[in-house]
């Protein structure tokens, strides 16, 4: 935020000139106002050894304001010598000046002069940390603001700004989003997209420290891609950059450097040291917490060549030149005290060489130091990263037996489940999408082929990953073991059996919630009628252009000290019908970009927009370019099946 603040502090100082303007032509029309008009004017533009050389000239136009009663001069200039001492640190000058300022402001009774000195007043006081009498001032400057009739929207903003950074500072965070807030509010009446993307940027870290994540990522997201259109090649670095350092606070690693990366090509741009120190310190430490040991290197050797660079240039800066301006504001207060510049000539040449020496002998020694610090820093890496990698050797060991264990899981769960030609006798066409979102899953599909019939399934159970692949051979034990037994071929059956199986199987306390969701129906030998029930998932028939949906019973078929039963529902088939079954991982898919999932609703417009004539190899490749355009470059959020049967 102290980039922001100094904006602020640019825009009241634009706006304290614009207030001198406008005082000018309600004055008295005295010839002695011209003259203190032109030397106000002038000193908002002084450097700082031009304000030291002018401040007798300031102060005899402070004595010729009192003189004709310029009230409204007095108090600018006064305002002005305050400003100066302010941002040249002499607080004490400046604290007094102001004193002087808003006394007199208040004694004319100008709500425009007292607002000017009070946010400047506040400004000293935040510099220094003293942010009660800061908050005191601004709160000052809020009410003459108020009290104004035409009031200025940038103005508010400002002042809301401050009494926000104010509040945060103090670590009273409910206010200081109070105050941004209003500032989000003031955003539509001011014309510049800077100022709302720095005002998001606030909020945003105001968020932040409220561990309010995701409002804060909503805001910093908003503040990047305005900055981030800017033609200011420091900004759009800016925009980049700090959203991929917000992003690692959030340990969101691989996206952090995603967007720093984006940044890189606008690095030769930005000048402040800080931010690029920030830019090489943020991919260092993702690197580290990924265990990416080699890159972190990298960009630390990176950083390294930056410092060293940065010397240098300092270093040929002061040697080409960057003294002899410090010694021609020297000569110019010379003149302004004695006639003497040229006898002085000589002793100024080698006084400008032996300041010239010693800089370049502090940088030296400074770079050296600054050296030594970094290598004895690298030497404590180095010797972290041995300890580091020797642990990383145990960790990989152990991670190859369980990923090989993992694997065999995968191989075991493949064998209790169909193949996939079983499909083949019973349908025209089909094609099945199965994406375990580790390396084994949680959701199956089945097939088990009785005399009159075949069953066909979809099934979710609990969990995914290696506690999910178990459940689900238990599932589909349980499925097989319930047909074999029932005498009568009707879905509803099975899943009435398998859900009181399922209840007997748990523990004293019934704390075993486990069991799974499922899509079953039962087709005829001669595949033109079916039979279907369903525990939370629904079977859909395309016909034609028309979808029809069988909604699921609510209910899962774990234990439930409710007594349901599942309900039958039948269909005749007709040629071309297409049949749908699915696990919930495709719809719950979350956007990489706005974090949505799919829904039900999108899955169910996508499929009634595909063409009639498609095939199932055209069908099912546009079906996964959509899923895999959806998720992006974030995980996958749960185990995913989709199974599609052509009659």
């Amino acid at each position: 935020m102290p980039f922001y603040r100094i904006i602020f502090f640019l825009i009241l100082t634009r706006y304290g000139i614009s207030q001198v303007k406008g005082y000018i032509y309600k004055r008295v029309n005295h010839p002695d106002t011209a003259i203190i008009d032109s030397v106000l004017k002038s000193s908002y533009k002084f450097t700082t050894l031009q304000f030291y050389q002018n401040i007798p000239l300031i102060e005899k136009n402070i004595e010729l304001a009192k003189k004709i009663k310029d009230t409204s001069g007095w108090v600018n200039l006064l305002n002005s010598i305050a400003s100066h001492y302010y941002s040249t640190g002499e607080f004490r000058k400046s604290s007094t000046y102001f004193n002087k300022a808003y006394f007199l402001a208040a004694k004319t009774g100008s709500h425009k002069l007292m607002f000017n000195v009070s946010l400047n007043f506040g400004n000293l006081y935040y510099y220094h940390n003293n942010y009660k009498k800061a908050e005191k001032w601004y709160k000052i400057a809020e009410y003459h603001l108020n009290k104004i009739k035409n009031k200025n929207y940038l103005s508010l903003n400002n002042v809301y700004n401050n009494l926000g950074s104010t509040y945060g500072a103090m670590g009273r965070l409910m206010e200081s989003e109070k105050y941004f807030l209003k500032c989000l509010h003031l955003i539509k009446y001011i014309p510049d997209s800077l100022n709302a993307a720095f005002t998001y940027n606030n909020i945003g870290e105001t968020y932040l420290h409220m561990n309010k994540l995701s409002l804060a990522k909503f805001f910093l997201f908003k503040s990047m891609m305005i900055k981030i259109k800017m033609k200011d090649s420091n900004i759009v670095f800016d925009g980049y950059s700090s959203y991929g350092l917000i992003l690692k606070k959030l340990k969101m690693y691989d996206s952090s450097l995603y967007y720093l990366h984006l940044s890189r090509p606008y690095l030769n741009h930005k000048d402040y040291f800080d931010d690029v120190n920030n830019f090489y310190s943020g991919l260092v430490e993702n690197f580290l917490y990924k265990k990416m040991h080699d890159s972190a290197l990298y960009y630390f050797n990176m950083y390294n060549s930056f410092v060293a660079k940065r010397f240098l240039e300092l270093s040929e800066s002061l040697v080409s030149g960057g003294e002899e301006n410090f010694f021609k504001e020297i000569k110019m207060e010379a003149d302004s005290l004695k006639n003497e510049i040229i006898n002085k000539n000589k002793e100024l040449i080698i006084q400008k060489q032996r300041t010239i020496s010693y800089s370049i002998i502090i940088i030296l020694l400074i770079a050296l130091i600054f050296t030594g610090m970094l290598y004895n820093r690298f030497k404590i890496i180095k010797q972290q990263n041995l300890i580091i990698e020797n642990q990383n050797l145990l960790l990989e060991e152990k991670n190859k037996n369980i990923q090989d264990s993992i694997r065999y899981a995968r191989h075991v769960q493949s064998g209790f489940l169909p193949k996939e030609n079983i499909f083949s006798k019973y349908f025209t066409d089909y094609y099945l999408i199965f994406l375990p979102r580790d390396i084994v899953s949680g959701d199956f599909y089945f097939a088990y082929p009785v005399k009159e019939g075949l069953y066909v399934g979809v099934a979710d159970c609990t969990g995914h990953g290696v506690p999910g692949a178990m459940m689900s051979m238990l599932c589909h034990d349980l499925l097989v073991q319930c047909i074999k037994d029932t005498s009568v071929n009707s879905p509803e059956i099975i899943l009435n059996l398998a859900k009181k199986r399922i209840s007997t199987r748990t523990d004293e306390n019934h704390s075993l919630r486990d069991g799974m969701d499922i899509s079953l129906i039962f087709i005829t030998e001669n595949r033109n009628y079916i039979k279907y029930a369903g525990a939370n998932r629904p079977l859909w028939i395309k016909r034609n252009k028309d979808l029809l949906i069988f909604t699921p019973d609510k209910h899962s078929i774990c234990y439930s000290e409710m007594k349901v039963n599942f309900t039958l529902k039948e269909f005749e088939l007709q040629k071309s019908d297409i049949l749908y079954m699915f696990s919930d991982g495709i719809t719950d898919q979350f956007h990489h970009l706005n974090g949505k999932k799919i829904t039900t609703k999108k899955l169910r417009e996508f499929i009634t927009s595909l063409p009639d004539n498609l095939d199932v190899i055209e069908e099912k490749q546009q079906l996964e370019n959509y899923f895999l355009t959806w998720k992006g470059h974030v995980e996958q959020t749960d185990d995913v099946c989709f199974l599609s049967l052509r009659i």
